[in-house]
Parts: structure tokens; C-alpha cells; sequence
């Protein structure tokens, strides 16, 4: 595909664009964010999607009108300044929304009363986060929907719309609870 070209079917709103870009991509760039970052994989996944939703955002709002360098140069250096940001933001906060409770429960100087804390923090994030995300994340994590399910019950173009979704309350809720745990 034509860079340019594919540029032009982005923000004409071909889907399907974005998703080849993506898919093109996806390896090799998590291979390299994860030696040249040292993330885990996990972790570069999320520099991943975070990077090609600026990509995206980027595209739509006008920022990116022409290449000045190879696409994939482009992705890759706002996959470098995402993942700079991710370590500085979120490396060993213990911040994965799956893991908040486990490994908090986990840790063997953790009292009742922290974990209570936590639990609250938690609660008091999801009531602050609002909806569509809080029923959007009890649909996932509570009652164990599919990403498939969710992108039906909550009129999502596909899966992948309502993963990005998931993507972006997470990260809302997780600031909501740093900014509420200082």
C-alpha cells in the first residue's frame, strides 16, 4: 500500500487502512520497543496501542497531512516518546487493572486494612470514571464477556473498537486512583 494513499483512506475513515497498518507492523515494532525500552511484552503491547491511537488521532485531526520520513519511521518514533512516557508514568506502579488486587493481596507486608484501602480506592475510581467505561469494565472483568460480546451489547463497530475502548477507560481509571492515592 502507498503511504500516502493510506493516508488519505484513514482519514476518510477506512477502517480497514488502519487495521493493515496495524497489523503490518505489530511484530517487528514489539520486538523493538522491547529491546530497545525494556518492557515486557505486556507492557509493549500497551506502548503499542498507544502509539498507533496517536498515530490515528493524528491523522484525523490534521497533524499528520504528509510524510516527511518513511510510516514506519513515524510509528516507530511515537512508539519511542510512548514508551518513554510509560516507564516514566506507569514502570513498577504495579498498574494493570487485572493485577491491582492480586498482586496488592499478594505482597506479604500487606495488612487487611491496605488491602481494604485499595479495594475502596478502587471502588471510589469506578464511581469517579463514570459510565460507558465503569459498565464497559464490570462487562469484562465482572461478568467475564467476551471483547466480541461487548463490541454487541455496547454498539461497537467490532472487537478491536471496543479493546481500544477497554484500552482507554483503564488508563483513565488507573490516573483517577494515582490522583486520588496522593
Amino acid at each position: 500500500m502507498i503511504e500516502e494513499e493510506c493516508l488519505k483512506r484513514i482519514r476518510s475513515g477506512d477502517e480497514t487502512a488502519l487495521k493493515e497498518i496495524y497489523l503490518q507492523y505489530q511484530s517487528e515494532f514489539l520486538i523493538w520497543i522491547g529491546k530497545f525500552s525494556g518492557l515486557n511484552s505486556k507492557d509493549s503491547i500497551e506502548v503499542y496501542h498507544l502509539t498507533m491511537l496517536a498515530f490515528f488521532e493524528n491523522v484525523k485531526n490534521g497533524k499528520l497531512i504528509e510524510l516527511r520520513s518513511q510510516l514506519k519511521t513515524y510509528i516507530f518514533g511515537i512508539g519511542k516518546n510512548k514508551a518513554k512516557e510509560f516507564k516514566r508514568l506507569y514502570q513498577g506502579k504495579n498498574l494493570s487493572l487485572e493485577n491491582f488486587s492480586i498482586e496488592f493481596a499478594a505482597e506479604e507486608k500487606t495488612t487487611d486494612e491496605d488491602k481494604n484501602h485499595m479495594i475502596q480506592m478502587l471502588k471510589k475510581g469506578l464511581k469517579e470514571l463514570g459510565n460507558p467505561c465503569r459498565s464497559l469494565l464490570e462487562a469484562f472483568y465482572l461478568d467475564e464477556m467476551s471483547m466480541e460480546e461487548i463490541s454487541k451489547s455496547f454498539d461497537y463497530k467490532s472487537a478491536s473498537v471496543a479493546k481500544t475502548q477497554k484500552y482507554k477507560c483503564i488508563q483513565r481509571l488507573k490516573k483517577i486512583v494515582l490522583k486520588n492515592s496522593h
